[in-house]
């Protein structure tokens, strides 16, 4: 069986809490109190939704001691990848015909005792979805909880996928600025790699909505959801200052806390200058599996100081200066190379650049309007509630002969 984790990759990726013991010790015997900043992150067990994964389904098929009595209707059984190994995968059968969707909570292949484990799902265009499973395991010490959607796809009946809706969320302090920290693991019980995190300012919570990040702009909740979630990196440089990361799970919280560590360091950096201007938020992320790094830059100036390393351009966020508008992103993928003895230049950003491509299909005219950087990425925007349909004009011989609108879509 084999696990897909959909990222859409903003940041970077993860610091493995299985290294832990020996890493962790090694990073606090190097640093000083006051570098190790230490935050707990209280349970939530709803509203989170950003993490999904898909669920491959082949080769899966489970044979239960005792289940109950299906006739002669249509059951897909197998197994969720659940857990840090194959001894806590949740065994399941899908009832299809009736839209019931039986888990062998106490994984003893009896899936006619387990009273909490039975749910019914709703189908809409052969996709049958079940919202609000409710899973527990213990990892060390400590009982987590999770709740998650499951939809399964039934023209093929060979995938699923998962959105874990909980996680832990808390205010973190770092360098005299308060943030809004939000993790979601993918029920394996190690902040790695395949989990996700949103990092923002610290807003009250009726004004979170509004200003994500820093952005005092009306943002979706979807849209944060999917544009400024990041994979958890090994270390993270924000604000000036590099944190190698580190997560365990307390029972400080009913459904189990989760305790988050920022240890400051100080790698050997580098100059990278910005030849562009408006960015509101820019991240780079390193390409190595093994030792992935994140550097965030909020509202940075032309020349910024950070760890020397080889990065990506992961995503770049420009202020289109209008309310109606909001901010324009892209996830351009362009290499950059940062040295400790000579400074690195990043075309990225502003001025922008509008250009339109018209191609012929018979007697169709398809039309593609483009935003382009400094760089030469593309930018779409983050927001389109409430803004009128494009406009065009068509001129031949600068005689306009025909104009008309779109709509978005």
């Amino acid at each position: 069986m084999r696990r897909f984790v959909y990222i859409f990759y903003v940041g970077a990726a993860v610091f493995l809490y299985g290294a832990t013991a020996c890493s962790a010790v090694s990073a606090l015997s190097d640093s000083t109190p006051e570098s190790i900043h230490v935050f707990q992150l209280p349970f939530k067990d709803d509203g989170l939704s950003i993490l999904y994964f898909d669920i491959l389904l082949e080769n899966t098929e489970i044979e239960f001691k005792k289940e109950p009595d299906f006739g002669n209707r249509e059951i897909i059984r197998g197994v969720l990848p659940t857990g840090r190994n194959k001894s806590e995968n949740m065994c399941f059968a899908l009832d299809r015909p009736e839209g019931i969707l039986y888990l062998d909570e106490n994984r003893n292949l009896d899936i006619t005792d387990d009273i909490s484990g039975v749910y019914r799902g709703n189908e809409l265009n052969r996709v049958i979805s079940f919202r609000d499973i409710q899973f527990e395991f213990t990892h060390g010490a400590t009982a987590v909880r999770y709740s998650v959607d499951i939809s399964f796809f039934l023209y093929d009946n060979k995938s699923c996928t998962m959105i874990v809706r909980s996680g832990w969320q808390g205010t973190v302090v770092l360098d005299g600025k308060q943030w809004t920290l939000t993790i979601s693991d993918n029920l394996d019980g190690v902040i790695g790699p395949d989990d996700m995190y949103l990092l923002t300012p610290f807003r009250e919570p009726e004004k979170q909505q509004i200003d994500v990040f820093f952005f005092k702009r009306n943002i979706t909740k979807s849209q944060n959801n999917t544009l400024y979630k990041m994979p958890v990196p090994y270390s993270l440089f924000l604000d000036g200052h590099q944190y190698d990361l580190d997560f365990r799970f307390e029972s400080f919280e009913k459904g189990g806390g989760l305790t988050a560590v920022f240890t400051e360091t100080t790698p050997p950096a580098g100059t990278l200058i910005l030849d562009g201007t408006n960015i509101s938020r820019l991240v780079l992320e390193t390409s190595e599996p093994e030792s992935l790094a994140a550097v965030v830059l909020d509202s940075p100036g032309t020349t910024v100081t950070i760890p020397a390393r080889s990065y990506v351009v992961k995503n770049v966020f420009i202020d289109s200066g209008n309310n109606s508008l909001g901010l324009f992103y892209s996830s351009p993928m362009l290499p950059v190379k940062v040295t400790v003895d000579n400074p690195a230049h990043l075309p990225i950003g502003s001025p922008l650049i509008h250009t339109a491509e018209v191609k012929r299909f018979g007697s169709t005219l398809a039309m593609t309007y483009c935003i382009k950087g400094a760089g030469g990425e593309l930018y779409d925007q983050t927001k389109r509630d409430n803004l009128s349909a494009p406009k065009f004009t068509v001129y031949h011989n600068n005689r306009k002969i025909a104009s008309g609108s779109f709509r978005y879509g």
